[in-house]
């Protein structure tokens, strides 16, 4: 199984459209329940690919500015940690509470948050993110494997 999402990742990197597609099969394998990719570059507008579940709210987000406005966002992009890290342990429980990205998704029955940022050669900023759901545990190394 893992082999076969190994290829499509990289089917993926070449055919933006597969992303949903393999951001399920991470789901399936992490036991999350959403997951996204977010290209950020200088002077160019936000990209992004989600699972289905939260299609409608991603094209909410790359449209208007909220994602500008989201503590999580930000504090990952200057962070950008090399490996996934528990993303509620680079926020206070204020932000996290406050996080307008945080508020639509909890209503989403939707809690928890990993991610990783991957420097691109071309200058992008590429930022994978899964999350749980509110009645799971949050992200530990050993459950998101």
């Amino acid at each position: 199984m893992l082999d076969d999402l190994t290829d499509k990742i990289y089917e993926a990197a070449f055919v933006p459209d597969l992303w949903p597609e393999v951001l399920d099969g991470i789901n399936r394998a992490s036991a999350s329940v959403g997951g996204a990719v977010f290209l950020f570059a200088d002077e160019q507008p936000v990209r992004g690919r989600t699972v289905p579940l939260l299609q409608d709210l991603l094209n909410e987000f790359l449209l208007g500015d909220t994602l500008q406005f989201s503590t999580a966002v930000s504090r990952m992009c200057a962070v950008q940690p090399a490996s996934f890290v528990d993303v509620e342990s680079f926020l206070t429980a204020e932000e996290i509470e406050n996080d307008p990205i945080r508020v639509r998704l909890r209503a989403l029955g939707i809690g928890a948050h990993t991610c990783t940022a991957i420097p691109m050669p071309s200058g992008e900023l590429a930022i994978f993110v899964f999350q749980r759901g509110l009645a799971r545990a949050a992200t530990t190394p050993a459950a998101s494997t």
